[in-house]
């Protein structure tokens, strides 16, 4: 899902200012406050990313249609993604990604750079949304960072839930197993 929509970080709050003192014969004054500094994202869950490499492949057909489910609890890795409308051939590694569904609260950890043991460059992220299904969509709401709100197909078959997400334009489909 995350790697849909970029998700910002959020900034610190300023500290309140100091109070004045008190007036009158000889009074001073009170002094202002210092400003807060710039917060750091917090964390959002502490999921150990342990989920095996997976990769985009490309498919020159339609995206399948949602056919819904019962999405059951539990731990999933994206075990591929695919890109549909495109030429066949396309294998690119992507990274890895699990997913802690339990009830409507779905925690996320990725790292989507495969291609180097070096986090620097793509970090590894942690998400958690609000999850709420109806028919065959699902949607999902990011409670931490904030971002924006998804809502796409899926399909939750046995051991396996396919999202079937559409982003800017581009039909892919994020393939998901429960371990």
């Amino acid at each position: 899902m995350s790697s849909t929509a970029g998700h910002g970080g959020s900034s610190g709050a300023a500290a309140s200012s100091g109070s004045g003192g008190s007036s009158g014969t000889g009074g001073s004054s009170g002094s202002g406050g210092s400003s807060g500094a710039a917060g750091q994202q917090p964390a959002c869950n502490d999921l150990v990313l342990d989920a095996p490499d997976y990769a985009m492949s490309s498919d020159p057909g339609m995206q399948p249609a949602a056919k819904g489910g019962s999405i059951v609890d539990g731990t999933y890795f994206v075990m591929g993604t695919v890109w549909y409308g495109q030429a066949a051939g396309l294998d690119l590694p992507l990274g890895r990604a699990k997913f802690v569904l339990s009830g409507d609260t779905w925690e996320e950890v990725e790292d989507l750079d495969a291609s180097t043991e070096d986090d620097s460059h793509e970090p590894t992220q942690h998400y958690t949304y609000t999850a709420t299904t109806s028919g065959t969509s699902v949607t999902v709401v990011p409670t931490c960072p904030t971002a924006t709100t998804q809502t796409f197909g899926y399909t939750a078959e046995g051991t396996s839930l396919t999202l079937h997400i559409l982003d800017h334009g581009e039909p892919f489909d994020q393939k998901l197993e429960r371990q």
